[in-house]
């Protein structure tokens, strides 16, 4: 048996050895590229899917939101025996809504999301959301009545909870207080899960 030490190998033989082996250490720079160019295009793709994932969320939350606040204003008259309001309120700056006793114009929502009433009413809950923010509330009603006596809403209205994007949730209260969630907005913007409206 005779070994062959490496020095002994002719000169193209060696050159080849440490090229082959120099091949197998890491990665040239077109596979680099390469690498390079699939990571980017699996993140262009993953990213719209990550932002539209993000603002499903806040409008959800927003959402979720005023549905415990409507039904916990229609709770508050009937346990304590007298009128609540939910008034809601938009302006330049972004909108607001504040659950009070009192007449209708006994509490109002400043851009902090605190409610300043008058003697005449008495804030329960306010929420207050940014224009500038992720999430923008509208309702097609100033306010609603929920009476002690019957349990009802008065009149009914629905919230408007829209994305940026375009997302979508509307909470549609009836007249006895109940609340309907429903998705609204062109057909590839509907959010899954819910009724469409």
């Amino acid at each position: 048996m005779h070994q062959v030490a490496n020095c002994h190998l002719p000169v193209h033989a060696a050159n080849r050895s440490r090229l082959a082996q120099r091949r197998q250490r890491g990665l040239t720079h077109v596979e680099s590229l390469i690498a390079l160019a699939v990571v980017a295009v699996v993140m262009g793709t993953a990213l719209p899917s990550f932002e539209q994932a993000r603002e499903r969320r806040h409008v959800e939350g927003v959402a979720a939101q005023v549905r415990t606040t409507v039904l916990h204003a229609r709770s508050l008259a009937v346990t304590q025996d007298r009128a609540v309001r939910l008034r809601v309120e938009t302006g330049a700056a972004g909108s607001c809504y504040v659950v009070h006793t009192g007449p209708v114009n006994a509490c109002t929502c400043l851009l902090t999301g605190d409610a300043v009433c008058t003697p005449a009413g008495r804030s329960f809950h306010s929420l207050y959301l940014a224009r500038s923010g992720p999430v923008a509330l509208s309702a097609n009603v100033g306010t609603m009545l929920f009476d002690p006596t019957l349990g009802t809403t008065s009149p009914t209205g629905t919230f408007s909870i829209q994305g940026r994007a375009g997302a979508e949730l509307r909470q549609v209260v009836s007249i006895m207080g109940r609340v309907r969630t429903c998705s609204a907005g062109a057909p590839g913007m509907r959010l899954n899960g819910y009724a469409v409206c």
